[in-house]
């Protein structure tokens, strides 16, 4: 997850950790920096994604 807003570090940045493995990128549209950008229906999206099996 990361935010198209985050002042510290660009999209290029969790693009390519997503292309160095086996992983699920989710660019999250006006977010800024860390889970202080998260809004309540975020987080339970990712309580979703964690909890599923």
């Amino acid at each position: 997850m990361h935010g198209d807003r985050d002042p510290y570090f660009p999209l290029d940045h969790p693009r390519m950790l997503a292309a160095a493995g086996d992983a699920e990128l989710w660019l999250e549209r006006g977010m800024g920096h860390a889970e202080n950008a998260a809004d309540g229906e975020l987080l339970a999206r990712l309580g979703d994604w964690l909890t599923r099996g």
